[in-house]
């Protein structure tokens, strides 16, 4: 199955939808399964993982992968959303916090179990980062949207 996403706007579109949803009203997800979505695939959805390293390739954005089933996308926030979250969560002006998004696929015994997940890592004064998750239903339905175009099957995520 070819997967034809547009991925510039989903990219940019997940991350605004993080950043701004501080100021929305609470969305209320099961505990442990804050920023993360899960579906299951019959085949290992290669071209989904493709568009995930191409849309990680802004000046402020950081690909790691970690394995042929596993890549990580780090970007820095605003300035705001920098600036809110090291007061807030008493961090390091010195090391800016980032935005984490991941994706892992497992292989399962008659397909594969992927999660995506998002969170915002804020280095801490004298100590590792802390990481704080800010659950959006808009990004986790985009996320969604995004895995049943891809031909997965969404279940939930293992706590």
């Amino acid at each position: 199955m070819k997967l034809r996403l547009s991925p510039r706007p989903i990219a940019f579109g997940i991350f605004a939808i993080v950043l701004t949803g501080c100021a929305q009203p609470p969305y209320v997800v099961p505990k442990g399964q804050e920023g993360r979505q899960a579906a299951f695939f019959a085949e290992f959805p290669e071209r989904l993982f493709e568009i995930a390293e191409e849309v990680c390739d802004a000046p402020t954005e950081t690909l790691t992968k970690r394995s042929e089933t596993s890549i990580e996308c780090e970007s820095l926030p605003t300035p705001e959303a920098a600036a809110a979250l090291i007061l807030r969560f008493d961090g390091d002006i010195q090391r800016l916090p980032t935005l984490v998004n991941t994706l892992e696929a497992t292989a399962q015994n008659d397909g594969f179990l992927v999660e995506a997940e998002y969170f915002f890592r804020v280095p801490q004064l004298g100590a590792d980062s802390v990481v704080v998750r800010i659950p959006q239903r808009d990004a986790d339905r985009a996320i969604q949207r995004i895995f049943r175009m891809a031909g997965g099957q969404i279940t939930l995520p293992p706590v």
